[in-house]
């Protein structure tokens, strides 16, 4: 229902009306944010952060980076990667935008190289606990293939860390997902065409 024409459009005026101060339903908010990024460009990112930064609530701020993870252009969602790392983005929020990313399917060609390449500045929340293992899970529940996996695999091999049951957890899970999907391919293209 998401990229259906009618919703669009609707989704669209109440983005727009509420950019203006007008009043949006608290139940609705977070769907017209993230129906908005998924299918928006710059503007609407500056937008979004624009929001981030003069709302006061922090369930909102929560709304906004889930939506910010929605987005379908690479380079957007290479700026909302950077943004994450910001200092405008509160610690225990990094968790909230990464699995938003994450479970993005457009974000597969920018995830894994940007965290690699970040790894340093992810590497130093190691000490938060519980905010890591959540980056971890969730930077590993985005590998949908067995090559994706494998580089992740050779990574951590050569960038050790502490947390080696969440690893191993999520690794099973991922490899679960792979065998479940190559079992079940067929059935699911001849459903679904």
């Amino acid at each position: 229902f998401a990229e259906d024409t009618e919703v669009l459009v609707e989704v669209k005026k109440r983005f727009e009306d509420y950019l203006k101060k007008h009043p949006l339903n608290p139940d609705i908010r977070s769907p017209v944010f993230s129906i908005t990024a998924a299918n928006g460009d710059e503007k609407i990112y500056k937008n979004l952060l624009d929001l981030y930064s003069r709302t006061e609530s922090p369930d909102e701020k929560r709304m906004i980076l889930i939506a910010l993870g929605q987005f379908k252009d690479a380079n957007l969602l290479d700026k909302v990667l950077e943004f994450s790392l910001s200092k405008k983005v509160r610690t225990q929020d990094l968790a909230i935008i990464m699995s938003s990313i994450a479970s993005n399917p457009y974000s597969r060609t920018v995830l894994l190289s940007w965290f690699k390449k970040n790894w340093k500045k992810i590497e130093a929340y190691q000490k938060s606990g519980q905010i890591f293992i959540r980056l971890l899970e969730a930077v590993i529940g985005s590998c949908v293939s067995r090559d994706s996996m494998h580089e992740l695999k050779k990574f951590f091999a050569q960038h050790p860390v502490k947390y080696k049951m969440t690893l191993n957890r999520s690794f099973e899970r991922v490899e679960r997902n792979i065998r479940w999907f190559e079992k079940n391919k067929d059935i699911l293209a001849n459903y679904f065409s």
